[in-house]
């Protein structure tokens, strides 16, 4: 945490105005997001500069792997309540990314 802080913090320095955290598996786990995801990733942006956006994208899943019966699918309904507590911690925007298959040709 503290390593991805100072990078961010790094990018800011360089003049980044808009800084995007991935979080792969705070919607596949929402009980550990609750419990330490959030807080943690509200401190990855601690110290950020006033002028400077902080992004949280929340994963929901691989288009190739939608339609399989053995991949653990994200809870769609878990990206308000997590966006919620993320609002409440000082980040900027949350960004959902729901990919589904392309349609057949």
């Amino acid at each position: 945490m503290k390593v991805i802080n100072r990078e961010i913090l790094s990018l800011a320095d360089a003049g980044c105005s808009f800084i995007q955290l991935d979080e792969p598996v705070m919607m596949r786990y929402p009980e550990e997001a609750v419990d330490f995801g959030v807080d943690n990733v509200a401190a990855c942006f601690s110290g950020l500069p006033d002028g400077v956006t902080s992004v949280v994208h929340l994963c929901c899943g691989y288009p190739e792997y939608l339609d399989q019966s053995g991949y653990q699918k994200a809870d769609k309904g878990l990206y308000a309540k997590l966006a919620e507590m993320l609002d409440r911690t000082g980040v900027d925007q949350e960004r959902q990314f729901l990919m589904t298959n392309p349609p057949p040709p």
